[in-house]
């Protein structure tokens, strides 16, 4: 039997000739976003009401985070620099669900982001006729993610 899982994989340009206005990112910036990004996540997420860190260990975060009256306990993986990866443990109505996003960095030096999803449950699945739609909320909420970087970096948050 096929696997039903939704995966969303794309790349995205940190640093578009179109975002002239903002600062342009450098790696460093970048990685303290996601790290950011990882820590304080209500400031990115609208709908979040509180973000709980559980434990805390080198390169590695569990977290408890609250949307109204539903929870979700996930772990977030750390790798220097490079990328991070979070993993549900446990959520309302069970299902899997797994996040990367690595910085690369193109011959050129152009810096992007690649995201990948991978998730299995009621409301995200491949055969689901809602799965486009999923998709391209993640794919809105990469790019709001890379404005948002963006954002923190001219207001120096990012150093």
């Amino acid at each position: 039997m096929k696997d039903a899982s939704l995966v969303v994989d794309h790349r995205l340009a940190v640093n578009p000739a179109t975002a002239d206005a903002m600062p342009r990112l450098d790696r460093e910036q970048l990685w303290r976003g996601l790290v950011l990004r990882m820590r304080c996540p209500d400031a990115f997420l609208p709908g979040l009401d509180e973000c709980r860190i559980e434990q805390a260990a080198e390169g590695e975060i569990i977290r408890r985070l609250r949307f109204g009256n539903e929870e979700v306990l996930d772990r977030v993986i750390f790798h220097r620099a490079e990328a991070v990866e979070v993993e549900v443990l446990a959520r309302p109505g069970g299902g899997r669900f797994r996040q990367r996003i690595a910085i690369e960095q193109d011959a050129s030096g152009e810096l992007w982001l690649h995201f990948r999803y991978e998730a299995l449950s009621a409301d995200h699945r491949l055969d689901d006729e809602m799965a486009p739609l999923i998709e391209a909320a993640y794919r809105q909420a990469d790019r709001e993610l890379i404005q948002r970087l963006r954002q923190f970096a001219a207001a120096g948050t990012l150093g």
